[in-house]
């Protein structure tokens, strides 16, 4: 009688705890005598383990096919999962000559679980030659640099704050508050070094500072069906003069999708009985950024919110934020430093002039591109009105070459290309240097037309010290000398720091009785 065949109960046999774990022990003696891992193969920049799979050439599957989708058996390690206590929690690994021993060291390493068995590995072992030996003390290993790290951890706190969720338009203030401690902290926004990564991530952050909160692209689209306006050809003219010399921009932003966000914004806004808005040039200069880092719809409801709401008076007829900017740029270079201001102005060098496209574009008219929009990422979170003290810094960092120029105005009108990451510091400095009732003007004249208009006439209530220069160097005639410009500054320079103090106290002692008797502060606020 012939016997049947039986038929197997399980899909897989098992194997026994014995030799799993017998195989796992010859593996790990063989790794450790016979090969120390290159630096190659170790990174500290990532957590992915180097594995006997990309070590080793793969000759012959030995327990089981690697296209198998799930493993046997429990007891045959899974090459998906994690040794238990394989490697100290924190801290790099140095092998030691003894097998099966590993001591930590001072460099910091990413966790690196321990090689074992994953179901490639060459039955050859014996012919296999090692990699040329390399020591992994940790002389020999550099630990990740402390700025790449804080990068890191910075962009995550970013990324966290786009996902955080609001219930009060206080919470949404204190997201903010956040957002612009990380910009200040960093000299702009830590994007992390991936374009697309930090354009993504740009583009949300501006849009949370501006506080759009929905797009309509419908909406746009039925204005587009209006354009073109009646500026359309000057538009054009100007679109195709936009950041020319920057290669990146040329290639990312299509001409006519300016054109078409900027026709849509004069048919959209249209003009008030009295003129006070309208198409000026500089406005193409200004959409530049907002058009590289945000798509067309996003864009252009961006620079909509950037008209009406952070800088209306840059637009309005005649454009008196912009006048009254740069005649603040001439006040607070005379609070700075006196003698570099009596200088420019003993050698006629106009604001009106030199200062005008900085002002009128938010220094969007300085290459380049990346510094332009790091800086942009502190504007839109401190406040545009910085963009003034900015320029002063520019200036400010030619000084020597400025006083010792012949034709300073040439020099002026080559400023140096933009850092970000210094200009926002010494922009902050000087900014905590200038007297309270200066950084309200400062607040003021991108929003508040009165403010502009007695800045413009220059009201002698505003008490503004460069005009009192100006007066000052009339009355001394044409002949100054440079002995007479030193005892000048001198003397400006002590009635600088008498009269910033003086109106600090007053303001601090105006803002105290406001407090006692419960008067809300209803001055400019920081956003």
């Amino acid at each position: 009688m012939q016997r049947k065949t039986r038929s197997a109960s399980r899909k897989y046999t098992p194997v026994s705890r014995e030799l799993s774990t017998g195989l796992n022990k010859l593996i790990l003696g063989e790794l450790q005598s016979n090969f120390n891992p290159p630096h190659s193969q170790i990174s500290t920049q990532t957590s992915k383990p180097p594995s006997a799979e990309t070590l080793y050439s793969t000759e012959q599957n030995v327990m089981y096919s690697a296209t198998n989708s799930y493993l046997p058996n429990r007891n045959v390690p899974n090459r998906f999962a994690k040794p238990k206590n394989a490697l100290p929690p924190s801290g790099n690994l140095s092998i030691n000559k003894k097998p099966q021993y590993y001591t930590r060291s001072n460099a910091s390493l990413a966790r690196i679980p321990t090689p074992v068995h994953t179901g490639t590995f060459s039955k050859h072992i014996s012919n296999i030659q090692p990699e040329p030996s390399s020591s992994l003390h940790h002389s020999n290993i550099k630990a990740p640099n402390k700025p790449a790290v804080q990068l890191s951890s910075e962009v995550a706190l970013l990324k966290t704050l786009t996902r955080r969720c609001h219930f009060s338009f206080d919470e949404v203030l204190k997201s903010e508050k956040d957002i612009q401690k990380i910009i200040g902290m960093n000299d702009g926004l830590p994007v992390g070094n991936d374009p697309v990564e930090q354009k993504r991530l740009r583009a949300i952050i501006w849009l949370i500072l501006l506080r759009i909160r929905s797009c309509s692209t419908q909406k746009y689209l039925d204005i587009l069906k209006l354009c073109p306006s009646k500026n359309n050809e000057k538009i054009k003219d100007d679109c195709f003069r936009t950041l020319a010399s920057d290669s990146d921009f040329q290639n990312n932003v299509p001409k006519k999708s300016l054109i078409r966000i900027l026709n849509a914004i004069v048919v959209d806004e249209a003009p008030d009985p009295d003129g006070s808005f309208s198409y000026v040039q500089g406005m193409n200069v200004i959409l530049a950024p907002l058009a590289y880092v945000l798509q067309e719809p996003f864009a252009y409801y961006a620079f909509k919110e950037l008209l009406s709401q952070k800088c209306p008076l840059y637009f309005k007829h005649k454009i008196p934020g912009v006048y009254s900017g740069i005649m603040l740029v001439d006040e607070c270079l005379a609070f700075l430093d006196p003698k570099l201001f009596m200088y420019l102005h003993l050698n006629k060098v106009s604001g009106a002039v030199h200062y005008l496209p900085s002002v009128m574009t938010l220094s969007a008219c300085s290459p380049p591109l990346d510094e332009l929009l790091r800086l942009w990422d502190f504007f839109l979170a401190f406040g545009v009105h910085y963009n003034i003290v900015c320029i002063v810094a520019r200036v400010l960092s030619m000084k020597e070459m400025l006083l010792t120029s012949d034709r300073p105005s040439e020099l002026l009108n080559n400023l140096p290309k933009l850092n970000a990451s210094s200009l926002i510091k010494r922009t902050m400095y000087l900014y905590k240097l200038l007297p309270p009732n200066l950084i309200d003007l400062l607040k003021a004249h991108t929003k508040d037309v009165d403010v502009a208009k007695r800045i413009l006439d220059k009201d002698p209530s505003l008490d503004l010290l460069s005009c009192e220069i100006v007066n000052r160097l009339g009355k001394c005639g044409t002949n100054i000398s440079e002995s007479m410009i030193n005892s000048l500054s001198e003397e400006y320079r002590i009635k600088v720091s008498t009269r910033a103090s003086k109106k600090s106290h007053a303001y601090i002692q105006k803002h105290e009785i406001q407090a006692e008797n419960n008067v809300p502060y209803t001055g400019p606020a920081s956003f």
